[in-house]
């Protein structure tokens, strides 16, 4: 089943030249700040109908958090690159948005547990265990689609954009494993591979830092500076 993660594109700012102002076509390129990363954007504007933009974000998070009561230490890596068509139906500041991008959001999770805890159906102990390394990723491809507006201000030909939408990046799949005493044991594998699969089936999510991925999605807002 395939999951959403949601975007919440909150600024876009266009500075095009005096030509591109009034005819509303060129070219542009940009930066942005977004909770998926830091990024860029470069597109055509064809005219007040239609835009194309190239878009990649990138960042990477580092936080400690308890997670099935176990202190953890979660690294959180963002990425996304892709193209975005933008049509404004009615010539005007709303626009609808289709896309498609290449996916790189990940977690590692590393978790050394001090008590017994039950993996699977079985309880082991913290020395059985040792250190379990945790991996989820996403579908390498997820298409996009989204809505906003976007608004010339000032008289330097300045716009302001904003824009909501959503990834469609898929279910998490997610991976465990341990160096402790039955690391190569095949019934603690099993139970590993057990534990991967109802967390990946989870409908609580998990929370990383300021982003949350329930179903397997993520939740992010968006400014970006753009000039033509």
């Amino acid at each position: 089943m395939k999951g959403a993660v949601f975007a919440l594109a909150a600024a876009a700012l266009a500075l095009p030249s005096a030509a591109s102002a009034q005819s509303g076509e060129g070219f542009f390129v940009g930066g942005k700040v977004s909770t998926l990363g830091l990024g860029a954007e470069a597109g055509y504007r064809f005219n007040r109908l239609v835009t194309v933009r190239a878009s990649a974000t990138g960042y990477t998070y580092e936080t400690d958090q308890t997670l099935d009561d176990i202190d953890s230490s979660v690294d959180l890596g963002l990425g996304a690159y892709g193209v975005i068509l933008d049509y404004h139906p009615f010539a005007n500041a709303f626009y609808v948005s289709a896309g498609a991008f290449a996916n790189q959001n990940e977690v590692d999770t590393l978790a050394t547990p001090a008590n017994p805890v039950e993996i699977g159906d079985t309880t082991y102990t913290p020395a059985e265990i040792g250190t379990v390394y945790g991996n989820g990723s996403f579908d390498d491809f997820a298409p996009y689609a989204g809505i906003g507006g976007a608004w010339a201000f000032g008289d330097g030909g300045w716009e302001f954009a904003a824009e909501a939408g959503a990834y469609f990046q898929g279910s998490p799949e997610i991976t465990y494993r341990a160096d402790g005493q039955l690391a190569n044991d095949p019934s603690f594998q099993a139970d590993l591979r057990a534990e991967a699969a109802r967390a990946a089936a989870s409908k609580d999510g998990t929370r990383c830092g300021w982003v949350w991925f329930p179903f397997g999605c993520v939740f992010v807002v968006c400014i970006a500076v753009k000039i033509q």
